[in-house]
């Protein structure tokens, strides 16, 4: 196997220990309660946020390696079935806003549900300059939330919930560009195998960190765990992404085995 696609499997059990060491941190030294931090006594914290940069920077490796020892990286197709939980998770995310009444961000994550929904249809190539305004709105959709978690007077600036949330739907949002660039076929062989590292790393940090306080009934209100099965959906999403750059031959898309029959 290739160095590159080494690293970037490296990748995954660094991001997966990462979200375990976040949600124990969580369960043992997080007490909203009496206070919105961690217990500074807890190394728990610094080891998970220690494991997602080695996660990222492991990516980052991996995608220089494949440039400079020309040992090209696959990359990933439009359309394709790797998009179908980022458009289930943003769709649950647009309904918990609409419940918590934030009706502008819910129709933003609904067009941004749309926009992935329609990145699995395989006439979507035909209509992409249409298609890429739902692109746009999925990008405002993680800028309005994220701006909601920062103007929240309810949380501390830098409360850890927050800073994860908004790193998290700041990966979804670079993760939106990249499905836009793949849409339009101006993927970017460097950038895209580091931004689909960030994107499934971040939000798997991020999206099953909140899953466990909201099981814990710790979470704030509803507008916090509204960004949870968004979050998921983009790290699984980013998952299926990077086995297609590992392994090109995986079936991506509906139309896939029609194209290969035309090659033939």
């Amino acid at each position: 196997m290739k160095l590159s696609r080494i690293l970037l499997v490296i990748t995954l059990p660094f991001s997966v220990v990462s979200m375990f060491l976040m949600i124990l941190a969580f369960s043992t030294a997080y007490h909203p309660g009496i206070s919105n931090y961690f217990e500074s006594s807890s190394p728990l914290p610094v080891l998970s946020v220690l494991f997602v940069c080695l996660a990222i920077a492991v990516g980052i490796a991996a995608a220089f390696v494949s440039h400079f020892r020309n040992q090209p990286l696959s990359i990933p197709t439009t359309p394709s079935f790797a998009l179908l939980p980022a458009s289930i998770g943003t769709l649950a995310s647009a309904i918990l806003l609409f419940i918590a009444g934030k009706t502008l961000t819910g129709i933003l994550f609904l067009a941004e549900a749309t926009f992935f929904a329609l990145l699995i249809c395989p006439f979507v190539k035909k209509y992409a300059a249409f298609a890429i305004w739902g692109g746009f709105a999925a990008i405002a959709a993680q800028i309005v939330l994220i701006s909601r978690y920062y103007f929240d007077m309810t949380l501390e600036m830098n409360a850890p919930v927050k800073v994860l949330l908004q790193m998290g739907l700041l990966a979804a949002m670079l993760d939106c560009t990249v499905e836009i660039r793949l849409l339009i076929g101006r993927s970017h062989a460097l950038l895209t195998p580091i931004l689909t590292v960030f994107t499934f790393s971040t939000c798997l940090l991020s999206g099953f960190s909140t899953l466990a306080l909201t099981l814990d009934s710790e979470m704030p209100n509803m507008v916090y765990i509204a960004a949870m099965p968004a979050l998921i959906g983009f790290s699984s999403t980013a998952l299926c992404r990077l086995m297609q750059i590992l392994n090109p031959s995986l079936p991506v898309s509906p139309n896939q085995n029609e194209k290969e029959e035309d090659a033939e």
